[in-house]
């Protein structure tokens, strides 16, 4: 019996704090945000984009060559990184934060 009335006291106590959890939009918006930006940094680590920013930073064109992105996405991708704080831009040229 008292093993019954702790499994209940549980139940309780597990059903009170999914009820308490609403989940607000704001709250949803943070979780698809936070999936965004991490995709991000793992297309960039995937391309090598940041093996490349170390070396010399250099212009739009120069990267989207030696990595491999496509003309059309290139510049809102690296501008993305940017706006994280993971990539840097100085004179039009594109480099790691490390390397300026």
């Amino acid at each position: 019996m008292n093993q019954l009335n702790n499994l209940e006291s549980l139940h309780k106590r597990a059903k009170a704090t999914i009820d308490d959890l609403h989940p607000t939009p704001e709250h949803i918006m943070q979780i698809d945000l936070g999936f965004w930006a991490s995709k991000r940094l793992l297309s960039a680590v995937e391309v090598g984009l940041f093996t490349e920013l170390a070396r010399k930073p250099e212009s739009l064109e120069t990267v989207q060559d030696r990595v491999g992105l496509h003309p059309r996405s290139a510049r809102d991708f690296l501008d993305t990184l940017v706006a994280l704080g993971s990539t840097a831009i100085s004179d039009r040229r594109h480099g790691s934060p490390m390397a300026w």
